[in-house]
């Protein structure tokens, strides 16, 4: 994130003005996007491609459930980018952006939190909306799936491996998770 970053910083000093930027890439990746350019914001709005067999919106056995997983990530005002009614989107007057109607706006986190096409729900003890799916963890003090790896961790970074649960390694270094070697 940090190169496109870069990028955008200099096609902006090159017009000698300020630009407005459209960035498409999977909602996951809204941390990263965030913390290189912290500008951006992302919109509700889920990308799909005709020719592409997990992101068309069609009823192929492959695409997913809760629609495409693209996002544009933007500097605009989310207030001035209008999404289709049609399409299921409405405007959320306090939030001022267009939201798609499963993105319910949370009263407590004064936000419509979801990301990934669900309803999130608010958890009282983490201050936060968290994925329907997720449940509180008394033991490792936060929200994740019930079946998570939970090693009673002080902390995520003594946690191991969220993979197996090995407390030896991290996921990235999982030796049960097969790889594919760069050539």
């Amino acid at each position: 994130m940090k190169m496109p970053n870069q990028s955008l910083s200099m096609i902006s000093q090159d017009f000698g003005k300020s630009v407005d930027f459209l960035l498409f890439f999977p909602y996951f990746m809204k941390v990263w996007i965030q913390r290189w350019m912290p500008r951006m914001r992302m919109v509700d709005y889920k990308v799909e491609y005709a020719n592409h067999r997990k992101f068309n919106g069609g009823s192929e056995r492959n695409v997913r459930k809760k629609g495409s997983a693209v996002r544009i990530f933007t500097d605009v005002e989310l207030r001035r980018i209008p999404l289709p009614a049609a399409d299921g989107y409405r405007f959320c007057e306090t939030c001022q952006r267009y939201s798609a109607m499963e993105n319910v706006h949370c009263p407590i986190c004064d936000a419509c939190t979801s990301e990934d096409g669900s309803t999130y729900v608010h958890c009282s003890i983490c201050s936060r909306c968290v994925k329907p799916s997720w449940v509180h963890c008394s033991t490792c003090g936060r929200c994740a799936l019930p079946e998570h790896p939970c090693l009673q961790a002080e902390s995520s970074s003594e946690a191991g491996c969220f993979h197996c649960g090995n407390p030896a390694h991290k996921r990235r270094y999982c030796p049960l998770i097969s790889r594919k070697r760069a050539r």
